[in-house]
């Protein structure tokens, strides 16, 4: 780790970077990639994206639907989680009881945020 960040602070120092690379190394810098959650990341990625002209705009459309149609997928989950959450009416018969689902369920979504894994995070979220 200390070699890489070595290498890439020299860069940004010394050598002159055209401002989207300028940005990807800023951002590496800043948050390592073992410390971000993929979809976060995702949403990062397509917005520094938008700002390099290069970019095809066919697959930046699609990108953009992929974040929304998940992202809709989670909703959707969070909501039948949160009915569930309120039909079972813990935080009522117990008031020590933390009320956090929606935090456990965006930490479950961090692990495993592909929408085929939606059986994996209702589960966890609910355990957790």
């Amino acid at each position: 780790m200390d070699f890489t960040t070595k290498h890439l602070k020299n860069l940004m120092e010394e050598v002159y970077l055209e401002p989207p690379f300028r940005e990807h190394v800023a951002h590496a810098l800043e948050h390592p990639l073992n410390w971000r959650m993929e979809r976060i990341e995702t949403r990062w990625f397509i917005e520094a994206c938008q700002r390099v002209a290069t970019v095809n705009p066919l697959l930046l459309e699609l990108a953009k639907l992929d974040f929304n149609l998940v992202q809709s997928i989670h909703k959707r989950e969070l909501g039948k989680l949160s009915r569930w959450w309120t039909d079972l009416g813990l935080a009522q018969w117990l008031p020590f009881f933390r009320d956090r689902l929606t935090e456990n369920y965006f930490w479950t979504v961090g692990w495993a945020f592909e929408p085929q894994f939606w059986s994996f995070s209702d589960m966890q979220t609910k355990l957790a």
